[in-house]
């Protein structure tokens, strides 16, 4: 980027409006001879993730070809696509656009919570305040549990009698989801707790607890 020259610009002679962005890579100052797969794959991802973010407003070409996704409810079938070639069946979603600016999408997947995200069109790998807005049905947003008072009473009868305490799980009153174990290790327990999700018919869910992600023990 140190040695520039001059843009080069020509008329347009289309009648629309439209935009062209095209890349070509310095590949010899990088020692390299192609770009990796992986990097091919990354930029193409992006590309999609724009056409989802503009939605109908915009058509978004790739080398040529049309994208597919013409608004944020394709971007999301393109993962929930990806996840039933493993299911039986497509899992369940549920979308809701709130405004013109504002738009999000639940969806039934394996592992722990894992959110995908976007401000102003811009990817937001790492989540943000605007994920952790988000709160579904009763909910549960604190990260640092509760214990059983049950088990806080047995470790106090183990240290009145010179026993050591032991190891408590984590426990939220009138919570209906799942707490379980994922990890044991020197420094402490690793748990993995999980909302509750109804199926109530082909195109809605019914979120009755919020999924935490994870928390470990100390």
């Amino acid at each position: 980027m140190e040695t520039k020259s001059e843009p080069v610009i020509s008329k347009c002679k289309e009648s629309e409006n439209w935009t062209k962005v095209s890349f070509k890579p310095d590949l010899a100052k990088f020692n390299m001879t192609h770009l990796e797969d992986n990097m091919v794959a990354l930029m193409k991802k992006r590309v999609f993730d724009l056409a989802g973010c503009l939605g109908k407003s915009v058509k978004v070409d790739l080398s040529g070809t049309q994208v597919t996704v013409k608004s944020f409810t394709d971007y999301v079938n393109v993962y929930s696509d990806s996840a039933a070639k493993s299911k039986p069946e497509k899992p369940p979603s549920y979308d809701v656009k709130v405004n013109d600016r504002w738009e999000i999408c639940v969806s039934l997947r394996d592992g722990q919570f894992q959110p995908v995200s976007f401000v102003n069109s811009i990817a937001t790998t790492k989540g943000g305040t605007h994920v952790d807005y988000i709160r579904i049905g009763t909910g549960w947003s604190s990260y640092v549990p509760n214990y059983n008072p049950r088990d806080l009473i047995a470790n106090i009868r183990r240290l009145l009698n010179g026993d050591a305490a032991e190891p408590m799980d984590p426990w939220y009153k009138w919570f209906k989801g799942t707490i379980d174990k994922t990890a044991a290790k020197e420094g402490g327990n690793s748990y993995t707790i999980c909302g509750t999700i109804e199926e109530v018919n082909e195109t809605t869910l019914r979120i009755t607890e919020l999924p935490i992600r994870r928390w470990t023990q100390d």
